[in-house]
């Protein structure tokens, strides 16, 4: 699970692994993240889209399945409540591979705006 502050910005670091528990290596794939409201939301639905190769996540170590997802102030800028995510891994020749579904939890805060 992931919690993040309204309007947080926030940098989640993980370390992938695959079906039987060993690291996942990422050399050669593009990770992806989607959030949405409901699992049966359509993709271009999805609060929050990001990948390896078109922003947000960072590779940082690729034969450790190391990653970070940066979360910025308007990706979290959204109702306070509970939303559905998973992270998939694809290359050109294999996969897709994607993690269980967990839960993104924006939580509320006082201020309401931006500083």
């Amino acid at each position: 699970m992931i919690r993040i502050k309204r309007g947080d910005a926030k940098k989640y670091d993980l370390q992938l692994v695959d079906y039987d528990g060993n690291l996942f290596n990422l050399t050669g794939y593009t990770v992806y993240f989607m959030a949405k409201e409901k699992m049966s939301d359509a993709d271009e639905d999805a609060v929050i889209d990001k990948s390896s190769t078109g922003g947000g996540i960072t590779v940082v170590n690729a034969t450790n399945g190391e990653i970070t997802i940066n979360f910025v102030a308007t990706d979290t800028d959204l109702p306070e409540k509970t939303y559905y995510y998973d992270i998939r891994v694809v290359s050109e020749t294999d996969g897709p591979y994607s993690t269980d579904v967990d839960k993104l939890v924006i939580e509320p805060t006082v201020r309401k705006g931006f500083v």
